[in-house]
Formats: structure tokens, sequence, C-alpha cells
């Protein structure tokens, strides 16, 4: 499978609530970086993606672009959700429930090793994207976004 499919067939089982199908494509020894103030790994990022679909149950993954250089793939993506049960994650006081809809950007360079798997993950947001951009859509300032 090229990065491109496997992209596309992770994010589309994530859409459609599918774990396992979704993360069988990440390697145990995934390393994301950009995500959070300091890198983490498939588990940290399993948990923040479930904290993330517990807030956002419709939470969903529109795929923009994806532009595809040997290992590597450059992901845009767009992602929308209503925020109908309260945020909580790690290091942070619990955010109640808004109601309210976000719509943010985000962009990621995932590497692909030969084992077909995803090994790598790294963020680069653009303003008013991911975290900080739900964050300020949702009218709550946070320390250092």
């Amino acid at each position: 499978m090229n990065p491109e499919q496997l992209i596309r067939e992770s994010l589309t089982a994530l859409n459609a609530r599918d774990e396992e199908k979704a993360y069988r494509n990440f390697a145990d020894d995934l390393a994301v970086n950009g995500f959070m103030p300091q890198p983490i790994g498939l588990e940290e990022f399993k948990a923040l993606n479930a904290a993330n679909l517990a807030a956002f149950p419709d939470w969903h993954f529109e795929i923009k672009h994806i532009q595809t250089q040997g290992n590597k793939a450059t992901v845009t993506i767009q992602a929308t959700g209503t925020q109908n049960g309260p945020i909580n994650m790690p290091g942070m006081p619990s955010i109640p429930a808004s109601g309210k809809k976000v719509s943010v950007p985000d962009v990621f360079i995932c590497t692909v090793s030969a084992d077909n798997k995803l090994h790598q993950m790294d963020f680069a947001t653009p303003p008013g994207g991911g975290f900080a951009g739900v964050m300020h859509q949702l009218g709550i300032q946070m320390p250092g976004m």
C-alpha cells in the first residue's frame, strides 16, 4: 500500500469510528511531533483522539489534498465537528459542552516505512488551525495559543 492509500484508509476508518482498522496502519513506535508541545507516541495519540471524539461526536476529517514523495505524504485536511461533550484533555481543566460547531484546517507530513506502517507524523498546523483554532472558535483563551 502506498502512503496515500494508507492515509486515506486510516482517515476513512477514523471517520467511521473504526479505531481498530484506523490504527492498524500505525506502527507501535509511532512518533507524533507538533501535535502537542512535546512529542507523543501511539497510545497518547489514541487517547487524545478518543478524548476529542467524546467532545465532538460528529468529528470528521475531510482530505483536501495529499502530496506523496517517496515514503512521505503531506496531508492537508479540514476537520469539523460540534462540541456536544466536555473537552477533557490531559493537563487542562475540563471545558463544558458548548454546542458550537468548529471547522479547522491542519497539515501533517507522514512517514511510512517498508513495513507499510505509519512511523512518524509531523504536524505543520497553519494559522487558525489545529487545537488552537478549535479553542479560538469556541471562544476559549488558552495561554500560549
